[in-house]
């Protein structure tokens, strides 16, 4: 769209060219005295031409920096909600991984049987699933995972072992937690930039 209205103002310019030319041919002496007689001649039009191209002008760069002001704002809008979206994914993402660690500790000291074995294993599946493998955390929750579900239908459960599985996942959460702030954070100092 702004390229065609330069386009049209530069036919505009062009097309003016040729009369120009023909009016300038009628008047007698050297270019400068015909150009100087003209203009004496024709000052009004040339003022009321030259207005209506100075005001052209002055719109078509107006369109075009309200256009590129609305563009950066849409851009901002944009990234400031993905960065809200992700967010709020990944408050759920705690949240549900809270829950899954709260259910596997209670099931691994309280239940037995076939049916709490299965959903034990489903749930420390669920647990690890949800974590980078390349997180610092990940390898000691996958130990202390097992060797809770070790003590899972023990007459004797060594609690210890739920407590440290129970340190380890505050030390997840708690990263987490603080990306989620960082994220969140980020998002209002963008709004803040943007207005």
């Amino acid at each position: 769209m702004k390229d065609l209205a330069i386009v049209f103002f530069l036919l505009a310019v062009l097309i003016l060219i040729p009369p120009l030319l023909l009016l300038l041919q009628s008047y007698p002496g050297s270019f400068a005295q015909k150009f100087e007689s003209a203009v004496s001649e024709f000052d009004g039009t040339i003022i009321s031409l030259g207005t209506l191209f100075l005001v052209s002008g002055l719109a078509l760069l107006t369109t075009h920096l309200s256009n590129r002001s609305s563009e950066k704002r849409e851009a901002a809008n944009r990234l400031i909600s993905t960065e809200m979206k992700i967010a709020e994914m990944r408050k759920k993402w705690i949240d549900d991984l809270r829950d899954d660690l709260a259910v596997f500790s209670s099931l691994v000291s309280t239940e037995s049987g076939p049916e709490s074995m299965r959903e034990e294993v489903e749930l420390a599946s669920r647990i690890l699933l949800r974590l980078n493998p390349k997180d610092p955390n990940y390898d000691s929750l996958r130990e202390h995972l097992k060797s809770a579900s070790g003590e899972f239908g023990a007459e004797d459960p060594d609690m210890s072992e739920l407590v440290a599985l129970r340190e380890v996942s505050q030390k997840i959460l708690k990263h987490e937690w603080e990306r989620l702030k960082h994220d969140i954070k980020n998002a209002h100092m963008l709004e803040g930039e943007r207005t």
